[in-house]
């Protein structure tokens, strides 16, 4: 065999791994592919379960769920005090960001539930200077004016 015949053959060898290589990674990215959705599909079963109260006579899986349902609370707390933060509502029609002060939502049109805000105006206030009063405060930050109990 001369030394073209073994070029050839080292050329073919080496296509040949590269396919094989190729072939693998293809398979393997399938592979995290398939793994990532069945990953998804049993958190969406879960979530399912732990939503309609499926099971709840399995003990452990009662308990999953209640972890899971503080959670969710825990969560909404947390994106209502960012709501309060940024000064802003979410529209229960499409689901925009729409400013408290706001009657009406810019996205949809949809009347805006004002009701954190008026109960925000009813806050005491500086009978001098009109300035929101601190909770328990005896005197106005703004002005220094005296305020009754």
């Amino acid at each position: 065999m001369g030394w073209g015949d073994k070029f050839n053959q080292l050329t073919k060898t080496a296509v040949s791994k590269s396919k094989e290589v190729a072939e693998i990674t293809r398979l393997n990215m399938e592979i995290s592919s398939s793994e990532q959705k069945m990953k998804e599909l049993a958190a969406q079963i879960g979530m399912i379960v732990a939503g309609q109260s499926l099971l709840s006579d399995h003990e452990e899986i009662a308990g999953l769920a209640e972890q899971v349902r503080a959670l969710q609370e825990a969560v909404a707390r947390n994106q209502s005090l960012i709501q309060e933060i940024r000064n802003i509502n979410i529209c229960a029609q499409c689901g925009a960001e729409v400013s408290r002060t706001s009657k009406f939502c810019d996205k949809c049109g949809s009347p805006m539930d004002r009701s954190a805000l008026e109960s925000a105006d009813a806050a005491p206030v500086c009978p001098a200077c009109g300035e929101p009063l601190e909770p328990d405060a005896l005197f106005c930050t703004n002005c220094g004016a005296k305020v009754s109990p």
